[in-house]
């Protein structure tokens, strides 16, 4: 090595480096690629669970709306105010108006 000019020993270091990057590059699309065809797979299985998951939610979604509006607008009748639990709050600031 000692008898190598500056250029060649520049030219090796230079080579070796060149190498290690093109089998780190390699070695990453191949991990890239597996992951990929994993993901593929699982989506590929799982797409009527998915699917069936995002009824469910809206369903959910739908009585939760459903819900607020009923105990938002209050009891129907008379009758229904004699089991209605949820008095009105008074405001912590005086100066609101009620």
């Amino acid at each position: 090595m000692k008898n190598l000019k500056i250029g060649h020993r520049l030219g090796l270091g230079f080579a070796a480096v060149l190498v290690l990057l093109v089998a780190v590059a390699t070695f990453g699309l191949q991990q890239v690629s597996r992951l990929n065809d994993r993901i593929v797979f699982l989506t590929s299985i799982d797409e009527g669970k998915l699917e069936a998951l995002s009824k469910v939610q809206f369903a959910v979604g739908l009585r939760a709306i459903a819900a607020r509006n009923r105990w938002s607008v209050g009891p129907p009748n008379r009758k229904a105010m004699s089991t209605w639990s949820a008095a009105p709050r008074k405001r912590s600031n005086p100066a609101w108006p009620n």
